[in-house]
């Protein structure tokens, strides 16, 4: 198991309100088809497929991810609130190509017991 992380700046708005802060971006090779965003300042952790971030595949209603000129926006929607972040795209870039280097797109692997397990663990916290 290895585990990549990276820690961003953010700015944007939480339910409206301005934000500035930080999050933690992770990988783990052990869960190869997720990204894990956690913010430093509430410890939320979001998770969701790499595919998404890499806007190899659109994200659904709860996680979009866009482009903006040197940024990256992710758009996060629950039914506790919504936020709306822009972290700089080349920082979103270099993790994920660290994450490509671990494990290359296409050669990901899926232990579905495994994976079953994990979800009801982070669903249980």
């Amino acid at each position: 198991m290895a585990v990549i992380t990276r820690r961003v700046s953010f700015a944007g708005t939480v339910d409206v309100e301005p934000v500035r802060g930080h999050i933690d971006l992770a990988y783990d090779t052990d869960r190869p088809f997720h990204v894990f965003i956690t913010f430093i300042e509430d410890h939320t952790t979001w998770f969701f497929a790499r595919d998404v971030l890499a806007r190899r595949v659109p994200g659904t209603h709860d996680v979009r991810v866009d482009v903006d000129g040197m940024w990256t926006i992710l758009r996060l929607v629950s039914p506790e609130g919504e936020a709306e972040i822009k972290i700089v795209r080349a920082h979103i870039d270099a993790f994920l190509a660290a994450t490509t280097r671990a494990v290359p797109y296409g050669a990901e692997k899926l232990d579905f017991d495994a994976e079953l397990d994990a979800l009801l663990k982070d669903g249980a916290r």
